[in-house]
């Protein structure tokens, strides 16, 4: 069996050419990752890089999973408003999506 792949990112992000930050990180598989920081340091851009969403500037750098396969369609993540049915299970919740 094929162990599940890591994710890099490394580059730099800016708003209006301005520099929000530099990345060089890789994210294990099969590991929780928790990022820590004061409001607006980009917590929540890099997740939306990761997830190919937009993200208000522009990204300069790379981000790719260890097994070379594109990421799209394999990554997901829950904001902090959940927005959970209650009434309905976890895996009902997840299959939502």
């Amino acid at each position: 069996m094929t162990p599940p792949p890591a994710l890099r990112l490394t580059g730099q992000h800016r708003i209006d050419a301005r520099p929000l930050f530099d990345v060089d990180m890789t994210l294990a598989a099969g590991a929780w990752t928790c990022l820590l920081g004061p409001s607006g340091v980009g917590k929540s851009t890099v997740l939306r890089l990761l997830l190919g969403l937009e993200t208000g500037g522009a990204f300069d750098g790379t981000i790719a999973a260890s097994d070379g396969q594109p990421l799209a369609g394999r990554i997901s993540y829950m904001a902090q408003s959940d927005l959970l049915l209650p009434w309905l299970t976890v895996i009902e919740n997840i299959m939502i999506g």
